[in-house]
């Protein structure tokens, strides 16, 4: 199985303070699964998925925006 990664754009304080920030449950959600993979470098893609219960699919296209395009990531995303 694919182990993730991402880099690191942010601390871990600072992941940990823009998941705080935000308003809708998506996007916590979203940022949670980020803080989860840089912070459990060892895991595999699909054991994180399970923990968090998304989909292994969209927690790779998350990291991979987020290592992509950095702290904005999120912007104009409609999936």
């Amino acid at each position: 199985m694919k182990l993730l990664k991402t880099i690191p754009h942010l601390t871990d304080e600072e992941l940990l303070q823009m998941r705080n920030k935000q308003k809708e449950s998506r996007q916590y959600i979203n940022w949670q699964i980020i803080y989860s993979v840089q912070t459990n470098k060892c895991e595999r893609a699909d054991k994180i998925a399970n923990i968090l219960g998304v989909s292994r699919s969209k927690l790779q296209r998350i990291i991979q925006s987020y290592n992509k395009l950095g702290v904005h990531w999120q912007q104009n995303k409609k999936w």
